[in-house]
Order: structure tokens, then sequence, then C-alpha cells
């Protein structure tokens, strides 16, 4: 019942309001046409209101099939929006990394296959439309508090991910670290492959992500968990 309500009010966020106010614009767009335009010139205004309602119903239905799409297959939004837009046309079987649902998951949440080259790209933030590190960005800039990272773990260049083991997982102390620690463990105590965390903080709030990658089915899954800081 409480991912219906939270439905709910995403649409009435993402199309409902929108929609509202295109349509408050075009009514008055529509008023100063009629006013100035057509009634001194005794010309019917119905085409205009038919036009207008044609462009709010698709409006509001565009914005709708968004929200419903969201709902029910979050892994597209999740990559557009924490990854990278577009979503690149190598990637296959994009999917939710979890059973559970993971709609209104903070970050992203998904599984996928790509070839290695693509999976390189990902580590280093070289794809075409890259999104992690403008997410980092924008978390600061929300903030509004010190935008300086208090923990850094990443690769040698303070922005890729870096390539991690047990012994990493064994030897990283930090608390921003736990989260980023257990997935990495679970991953390399279960699985043939290799595991990639970046993760950053500090006044802002906490970005932490987990990249792994299985070579023998091209399989690769990327975990994020967001601390947002206001």
């Amino acid at each position: 019942m409480i991912y219906l309500l939270a439905l709910l009010i995403k649409w009435i966020g993402h199309a409902l309001v929108p929609t509202m106010l295109a349509l408050a614009a075009g009514t008055l767009v529509m008023l100063a046409v009629w006013w100035f335009g057509l009634r001194p010139r005794q010309r019917p205004a119905w085409k205009g209101w038919l036009i207008l309602g044609l462009v709010t119903v698709g409006f509001g239905g565009w914005r709708t099939w968004e929200v419903w799409r969201d709902f029910f297959h979050p892994e597209f939004s999740m990559f557009r929006r924490f990854v990278a837009n577009p979503i690149p046309g190598e990637i296959e079987a994009l999917a939710p990394a979890s059973g559970a649902p993971v709609m209104f998951h903070d970050g992203a949440y998904i599984s996928f296959r790509a070839p290695p080259a693509l999976v390189e790209r990902l580590v280093t933030h070289s794809l075409a439309g890259a999104r992690t590190l403008a997410v980092v960005a924008e978390m600061k800039q929300q903030s509004g508090q010190d935008s300086s990272n208090r923990v850094v773990i990443a690769a040698p260049d303070g922005r890729s991910y870096l390539k991690v083991g047990l012994e990493w997982v064994a030897l990283e102390t930090s608390p921003e670290s736990q989260w980023a620690r257990a997935e990495t463990e679970r991953f390399l105590k279960s699985r043939q492959g290799r595991a990639h965390v970046l993760v950053l903080a500090g006044a802002w709030g906490q970005f932490s992500s987990v990249l792994t990658y299985e070579p023998a089915s091209s399989n690769v899954v990327v975990l994020q968990y967001l601390v947002r800081r206001r």
C-alpha cells in the first residue's frame, strides 16, 4: 500500500502539477490571443482551444508514462540518472539487482551484461554522458555544506573506481566504507570476478558505489548507497 501511495505522490509531482501549470499557461495565452486577435475580427477560437486540449493531454500522458515506467522498470531511470545517459547500446539484460522493490531507492541498484571495454569505461567514468561524478557534484551543491571530501576511497586519480579484494576489506576501517566493505565481501566470497569501489564523503553527505564484474558471464552489478545532507 505504501508503494502505491508513493506512486501517487510522485505522479502528482511529476505529471499532474506540471500538466496543470502548462494548462494554466496555455489558457492565459489563448485568452490573450482571443481578446487581442480573434475577438476584434470576430473569428472563432475553437481550433486554438482544441489544440491546447490536445497538447495538454499529450503532455500529461507523456509525464504519466514516465512515472509508470520508472515505477515498474526503475533500472532504466537508475542507469540514466546515476551511471550514464544515454544508455550504451552494448548494454544487455538491464534489470534491478534485487528481487525486492527498488523503485524508490536513491542511487543505482542494477545489473546488466556488458563487454570488458565498456566495463573499463564505467570504472573510469569515461562513458559518453557519464553521470556518477555529476551526481556527487549535485549532492554537494544541494547540501550547502563544505564540499571538500573528508574520505576518498578511489583510484590514484581520485575519481575512478578502486579495484579491491578481500585484503582491502580486512584492512579498511573507516566507518564510511562499512557498506562498501560488506557488499564487496559478499560478492568476492560467493562469485568469481572483480570488485571496484568508489567512496566519497564529507560534511555534504556520502556517496558509496560498488561495481562488480564477472568475466565468465559478462555480468555487471552496480550498487550505490547515498547519504544526502541539507
